[in-house]
Formats: structure tokens, sequence, C-alpha cells
């Protein structure tokens, strides 16, 4: 993926993205490949240690989520990812709209 790819994936500024990358290239989770072409852009991929570190943090992540949903009830959960989403839309909007 692209880091602007990455940074929408994960709702984290592309600044803070940018800033986040080369941490994770210095652990050996990530590889940076050029885009042949334009010296701007970059591809970034798991490398198998990320891959493993990821397989590591999913069943976890599943846990917590139940343990929440079992919190709060299915219904407000799914309302809850309603508005964090509207929430993430709309900070995308503005990111994206010009300077007046």
């Amino acid at each position: 993926m692209g880091v602007t790819q990455i940074a929408d994936a994960c709702l984290i500024l592309a600044p803070s993205i940018v800033g986040i990358i080369p941490r994770m290239e210095a652990m050996g989770l990530v590889v940076r490949k050029p885009v042949a072409g334009d010296r701007r852009r970059a591809n970034i991929s798991l490398t198998p240690k990320g891959t493993e570190m990821v397989e590591q943090i999913l069943p976890k992540l599943s846990v917590i989520y139940q343990e929440l949903e079992d919190s709060l009830g299915k219904p407000l959960m799914q309302e809850l990812f309603r508005v964090l989403d509207a929430v993430a839309d709309r900070l995308a909007e503005v990111q994206a709209a010009p300077e007046q």
C-alpha cells in the first residue's frame, strides 16, 4: 500500500504515518519499495516479521472487541462504530478541503 492508503485505513493523519513507517522499518516490520517513475512515492509491505506480529495481535484484539461488545451490548457497539465512522468521514472531509 501507499502511505496515503495506510493512513486512511488506519485513520491516522498522513504526517503521523510518515513518522511511524521509518520506525517500523527499523524494527524490521515493513519494507519500503519505491514506485517506478515517481521518486516521491513508495509502496509499503509487511515483512514476515510484521506478518507474524499481526497474526499474534489479531486474536487478542478479537477477544478485546468481544469483551467490549459483551459489556456494552451489540446495539450500542453498532451505534458506536456508526458514530466513529461518521467522525472519521467528517475528519477526512475537513482534511481534504482546501484551506480558506
